[in-house]
């Protein structure tokens, strides 16, 4: 699963909660994140992340 900038600090994989401070809509983007991860975890999913250390994750 792709994240795009829906996770853009490491931090959000703990804690899908924590807003980026440039985030247009920050309510929308922490449901997006919530919900993402969510369903990446429910599918066993691997992540494919721009923003994190490393280019692909286990949530």
């Amino acid at each position: 699963m792709i994240t795009g900038d829906v996770l853009v600090h490491a931090v959000q994989l703990a804690a899908p909660s924590v807003a980026y401070r440039l985030e247009r809509d920050q309510a929308t983007a922490r449901r997006t994140r919530q919900n993402l991860l969510a369903d990446a975890r429910d599918r066993g999913h691997l992540l494919a992340t721009v923003h994190l250390n490393h280019p692909f994750l286990r949530p």
